[in-house]
């Protein structure tokens, strides 16, 4: 009985009777016709623990698919209720290596140290450009130093600086997440899973110096070699998403 009975003062008996037996048909009625009370469970392997051997698998007769219309008091749709499922409780990985590892996508990967890079090296650089406004008096010739110029001396020169080291620290964390991502999937496990991080970081400073000479290009990637150390040590001792 509905709340709008209640309210027009119609008792319980009044409301139209309910069969059982349909009610109970409806219930353990798939879409396509089925009875699936009598369904048969299906059998789920599971290690056997009888030899010791962990790709012996025995068959679980208890396992059942999981009903999610199961017990419940009205009569379903045919049309819209959907048939049974069971829910998977294998991992997502195959190794347990694979699931401790955790890796960004190569997409991930250039938007993260892309992005990290503009910001940080923007940042650094309007701090920078910030400092030495401050330090140098204006100089305009014929003109006296006031408010106005001195916050567009510090304008003018934060965002020289800030934009100069933002596009510099950018292009290297494009360049350094392509060549780790690409040299991470030509190792495919055959070297350290730190080698293609050392090798990216060398790659990209020899890339970044490479206009300026070979003894540029070649110390610019002892350079890198040594950020990308650092960056491996701050992955195992800070954080492992770094």
């Amino acid at each position: 009985m509905g709340i709008m009975d209640r309210l027009r003062g119609r008792r319980a008996e009044e409301a139209a009777p309910v069969d059982e037996s349909s009610l109970s048909a409806a219930m353990h009625a798939s879409p396509s016709g089925v009875d699936l009370s009598e369904a048969p469970p299906l059998p789920v392997a599971s290690p056997s623990s009888s030899h010791g051997d962990p790709f012996a698998m025995s068959v679980d007769q208890s396992a059942r698919f999981y009903n999610p219309y199961e017990g419940l008091g009205a009569a379903l749709d045919r049309g819209t209720s959907r048939p049974q499922f069971r829910l998977s409780s294998q991992p997502e990985f195959l190794f347990s290596e694979e699931a401790a590892v955790r890796r960004r996508s190569w997409s991930e990967n250039l938007t993260y140290y892309t992005g990290v890079g503009y910001l940080g090296g923007s940042l650094l650089g309007g701090g920078r450009g910030f400092t030495q406004a401050f330090l140098t008096p204006v100089a305009v010739a014929g003109a006296e130093s006031s408010k106005r110029l001195r916050l567009n001396q510090f304008l003018n020169s934060t965002s020289k600086a800030g934009g100069a080291s933002g596009n510099a620290l950018g292009v290297l964390g494009l360049l350094f997440a392509s060549s780790e991502s690409f040299l991470g999937y030509l190792n495919d496990g055959a070297l350290p899973e730190q080698s293609p991080t050392l090798a990216a970081g060398a790659l990209t400073g020899a890339l970044y110096r490479s206009v300026r000479g070979p003894r540029q290009a070649a110390a610019a990637a002892a350079v890198g070699t040594l950020a990308a150390t650092g960056l491996l040590a701050a992955r195992a001792f800070v954080n492992s998403g770094l």
